[in-house]
């Protein structure tokens, strides 16, 4: 069995390792290492999928890149990228996340691989009632993120709303329901919570 891989090379270095990382096809990668800096193939290569020694250089096929999921404020000022998500993600209906998003509820994610890509000095946060900070583009007034009071502020929760971008983000449960506006029907199929989901 072959396969055919188009290679464009980004090369990262290592004390005397040079490690290229090249695009491959349906969304793969491979990770190939060299003592040799100047080995640069180009163009289209076939060779065999596993066990490949080519140039004496060592493939690992599989590996895949981190993707970035790209997100912004109203006004375009605050941009940002993350890598990847939490598991879990629920629709708060608490009466500040409603006030704060200007919804019906709000729905905020954990992110790894955090990178404020533009307007960072447009953050501005509110303390509520409750010791959360809430943060916003002071521009716009975007609705950006949420983190306990005390945490580092790369552990902020992202709206999810905000992102430009398809997200892997499946919502797990409907928390503080009891809070919830009276004109508000709750979604049968996403288990529903008077406070905070257990577990």
């Amino acid at each position: 069995m072959s396969l055919s891989l188009t290679f464009q090379y980004r090369t990262v270095r290592s004390s005397n390792v040079s490690f290229h990382l090249s695009s491959g096809v349906n969304g793969c990668y491979c990770l190939v290492t060299s003592q040799s800096s100047s080995l640069r193939p180009r163009g289209v290569l076939r060779t065999p999928l596993l066990g490949c020694r080519l140039f004496q250089l060592h493939t690992i096929w599989g590996t895949t890149l981190n993707k970035k999921y790209q997100g912004s404020c109203l006004c375009g000022g605050v941009q940002f990228s993350v890598e990847g998500f939490s598991e879990q993600a629920a629709n708060c209906h608490c009466s500040m996340c409603r006030k704060f998003h200007g919804a019906a509820f709000g729905t905020l994610v954990g992110v790894r691989g955090l990178t404020w890509l533009s307007g960072r000095n447009l953050l501005k946060e509110f303390t509520a009632p409750n010791s959360t900070m809430r943060t916003f583009c002071m521009e716009c007034g975007s609705s950006l993120g949420f983190r306990v009071k005390g945490t580092p502020f790369e552990e902020i929760e992202l709206a999810i709303a905000t992102f430009d971008v398809k997200i892997p983000v499946t919502i797990k449960a409907q928390i503080y329901t009891n809070d919830k506006a009276n004109w508000c029907v709750l979604q049968k199929d996403i288990p529903a919570f008077d406070e905070g989901c257990l577990g």
